[in-house]
């Protein structure tokens, strides 16, 4: 049989085309999934692998099959979604995820000039293979009647129907029982499992995506909303002819007794040790060992007894506002997200907001030395105002590997026989250790450079506070503890310092003396509030007394006192 009696009517010159062309489509619209799942294929559990590429071949099935009844429409929808698919490989490619909420909110707000720079950083043979599905499409175009022999009603139904019991059964919410997310949620619940992989499938995770992406920005718009009246009552500093330029950097997962700046075996911060300059705060510890608890906790005054990162007043970034500095956050971390939307509520109170980063702490995405070009820009733009700058880092959250370049690999094997470790193999202990010394590696070289761009200004009057979020366990004793949230030493002792220029060194001697008599006294994250308004001499009515490192009799932080402490196992366990 040839192949010109599967069509009726059809022109004889374009009969053979058509149905490679149009194969050839949905094998474009596949190519998404398969990436994903070859260079995710250590790391993706075998049901999530399923769930992945049996929707997205049932769809793409049911789609062609569909072309004998809708042909010029199924023709449209697969040239558009394999140009998108195209892009996706790209984008799976370079962050080793499929786009999701968060790349959506990066891409809406992207404004001409960036996406201007994107496009123009493409190679040019991927801006060329976004014309093979056009070109595809156009072949496969029907001018009349189409395969008529391909309807099979029956088969059809019953794919329909697998495909929509595969993606209903995957997409249910997968619930975290972590102590993370122990609170009453404000923002949707983070995705799990084969929750997750839906979203991950290309076409059908489409509707998911967007989806997910309203949801999210619904939560973020309400919350935000909530804190944009809010007013504190400010005093400001009074002014003394020079900028003055504020940077709070804050952390990931990075833990004190991990840094060589504080007496840790290994050489993990170099170039922060070489310098004369700076205070490392080394009994620093944070009553929460999770983000969406912690950050809150060292930017606002909220209690750290509210376990909900919902709080009635606004943040630190207001105060600076307020007090007639222009404000900035550059974050590596996610806008939207059940740990990262919370902490995106306060960066939405900054003047300029900077997100970096397409994908999630999940996946490796771009490095933490990509702030040292933004906060670059800032110190260098036009208007020489007074500038208050929040940068969130992903530091040493896991996966460690995806934390720093591989010229940063100092401390080796940081990967089990060429696979990725794993955070809760006990086996993987030294590996885990190896790639996390190496985030830290990498943190003090972004410090260093965060600290050389402000330096390198001598007429201007700055200094930067730096402090991790929490701290993380490595299998530390006998109860084999690893990754964060659990309630332990390692996980409640963040790496702290202090640097200050010196121009405000010379004006503020009395503040900068007595942050350096804090280097070993116990103190909280909790402290952050005050401790920045009164570096930058902004009086705030109703600060808390005594909650300052510069406070003449600082508090007794009881709300740490006793994580110092540590655990000891019972006799007969190491």
């Amino acid at each position: 049989m040839s192949i010109d009696s599967f069509y009726i009517d059809a022109p004889p010159r374009r009969s053979y085309v058509r149905l490679p062309s149009l194969i050839g489509l949905a094998s474009v619209c596949a190519l998404p999934s398969l990436t994903l799942a070859l260079k995710k294929a250590q790391s993706l559990e075998w049901d999530q692998t399923t769930v992945i590429l049996s929707s997205t071949f049932l769809s793409l099935f049911v789609l062609t099959a569909a072309y004998s009844r809708l042909p010029r429409l199924i023709v449209t929808v697969l040239t558009i979604l394999a140009i998108i698919g195209i892009g996706e490989v790209a984008f799976i490619r370079e962050y080793g995820w499929t786009f999701d909420a968060n790349s959506i909110s990066l891409l809406l707000e992207t404004n001409r000039a960036e996406a201007s720079d994107f496009f123009s950083s493409l190679p040019s043979f991927l801006l060329l293979s976004f014309t093979l599905p056009a070109i595809l499409g156009y072949l496969a175009w029907p001018e009349s009647r189409a395969y008529n022999r391909l309807w099979r009603p029956r088969l059809l139904v019953y794919s329909v129907i697998t495909w929509i019991a595969i993606t209903c059964i995957a997409g249910l919410p997968t619930m975290d029982n972590s102590g993370a997310q122990a609170s009453t949620p404000v923002f949707p619940m983070e995705k799990r499992g084969q929750d997750k992989a839906i979203e991950a499938t290309y076409p059908t995770g489409l509707p998911w995506v967007i989806y997910s992406f309203l949801n999210e920005r619904r939560a973020l718009v309400s919350a935000i909303s909530r804190d944009k009246d809010f007013r504190f009552t400010v005093h400001p500093p009074v002014t003394n002819g020079h900028r003055r330029f504020y940077v709070l950097v804050i952390g990931e997962t990075s833990r004190a007794d991990h840094w060589g700046l504080n007496g840790y075996q290994r050489d993990t911060t170099p170039e922060l040790s070489q310098r004369g300059d700076v205070v490392s705060f080394k009994r620093m510890y944070t009553p929460w060992p999770f983000t969406r608890l912690a950050v809150p906790l060292m930017i606002s005054r909220k209690p750290s007894t509210i376990a909900s990162p919902a709080f009635a007043e606004a943040s630190i970034v207001t105060v600076f506002k307020q007090a007639g500095f222009r404000t900035s956050w550059i974050s590596l971390q996610a806008p939207v997200g059940f740990h990262d939307s919370p902490i995106s509520t306060y960066a939405y109170e900054s003047d300029d907001v900077r997100f970096l980063n397409p994908v999630d702490y999940r996946y490796e995405g771009k490095h933490d030395d990509a702030a040292v070009a933004e906060l670059r820009q800032l110190i260098d733009a036009p208007n020489q105002k007074d500038n208050f700058v929040v940068i969130h880092t992903l530091g040493s959250h896991f996966r460690y590997t995806d934390r720093y370049p591989r010229t940063f690999a100092k401390f080796t094997p940081d990967d089990p026989n060429g696979t990725q470790a794993q955070l809760f193999n006990r086996n993987d202990k030294q590996v885990l250790i190896n790639g996390y010394d190496n985030t830290i590696l990498f943190t003090d070289h972004v410090l260093s450079s965060l600290i050389n761009e402000l330096a390198r200004h001598e007429n201007m009057e700055s200094w930067l506070l730096y402090s991790s979020d929490h701290g993380e366990a490595l299998f530390d004793d006998c109860r084999m503890q690893s990754g964060h949230g659990q309630f332990s030493k390692a996980t409640q002792h963040p790496a702290a310092l202090f640097w200050p220029s010196p121009l405000y060194k010379k004006l503020n001697q009395d503040k900068v003396s007595l942050m350096q008599s804090r280097r070993d006294m116990l103190a909280s994250t909790d402290m952050f509030f005050e401790t920045m308004t009164d570096l930058a001499g902004i009086t705030v009515d109703g600060n808390r007394p005594n909650n300052s490192l510069l406070s003449v009799h600082p508090r007794l932080p009881n709300e740490i006192e006793q994580v110092e402490v540590d655990f000891k196992c019972p006799a007969g366990k190491l």
